[in-house]
């Protein structure tokens, strides 16, 4: 019921059919007017019988032809709709997936068949309180790889975006960009003849004999992290803003990743 009402989005005319649908039904129930108006010649026009087939006949085409509209036009369009948003919030998920899942073989390679129970409010909002507080370096960095692989599918989801409304369209653009501005940061990232992005995040420092060379490495690493972390954040904090205000595609509530 939820998604048949999304495609009646013209209230003027529901309110006219259902309108039409009560005049209806007094037309034919033909309340009796009160006995001093009895003899007047308005109720004498009204209860007439060539009033009530004109106006039964108008009122029934009105009727009819809303019935005719909903089965022909709006539940069709509403069941297509919905597989765009699922096939849109596939490839979303995707993306959180590749975040939450730093192993790459955890990914389904067919993006139209990828978890989307990460999606549920609950889980999105963990995963943009970590972006936003924490530097999880190889998560965010498998986040940025995703991004990078599958911006020809972001681009192409704007097509399917558009279907649905250029509300959904613009903001669809917006994910574009947050994901396209995460991928670039991977052509950025500083290099050092000697030293790898690991001698920094994950083992103690060490001498190699140029001790401050390292040291400006590393820093140049932290504010890079760093740059790769609010991109990231952005990112997940548009998704989650995409899931509760522009998808209304149903996901499993008591559904377990």
């Amino acid at each position: 019921m939820h998604r048949l009402m999304i495609f009646l989005q013209d209230r003027r005319i529901d309110l006219f059919v259902l309108l039409a649908f009560l005049l209806l039904i007094l037309v034919q129930v033909k309340i009796s007017a009160p006995p001093e108006w009895e003899d007047t010649w308005v109720v004498n026009a009204l209860s007439s019988s060539a009033f009530e087939n004109i106006t039964s006949s108008i009122l029934a085409s009105i009727v009819a032809a809303y019935i005719f509209y909903v089965f022909i036009e709006v539940i069709p369009r509403g069941k297509a709709l919905a597989e765009t948003h699922l096939s849109l919030d596939n490839i979303l998920a995707s993306i959180v997936l590749s975040y939450v899942h730093t192993s790459r073989p955890h990914l389904n390679s067919n993006l139209d068949r990828q978890d989307v129970r990460i999606l549920e409010l609950s889980k999105l909002t963990e995963v943009v309180e970590e972006t936003k507080i924490v530097a999880l370096y190889n998560k965010i960095l498998s986040a940025a790889l995703h991004a990078r692989d599958v911006e020809h599918v972001l681009d192409q989801g704007t097509i399917m975006a558009s279907s649905i409304s250029s509300k959904h369209t613009m903001f669809w653009i917006q994910i574009c960009a947050r994901s396209r501005e995460l991928a670039e940061l991977l052509d950025q990232m500083p290099h050092h003849d000697l030293f790898v992005a690991s001698d920094v995040f994950r083992d103690a420092p060490d001498d190699y004999g140029q001790p401050e060379r390292f040291r400006i490495y590393s820093i140049e690493m932290d504010h890079y992290r760093d740059r790769l972390r609010v991109k990231c954040w952005l990112l997940m904090f548009d998704i989650l803003d995409w899931k509760k205000n522009y998808s209304v595609s149903k996901l499993v509530d008591d559904a377990t990743l």
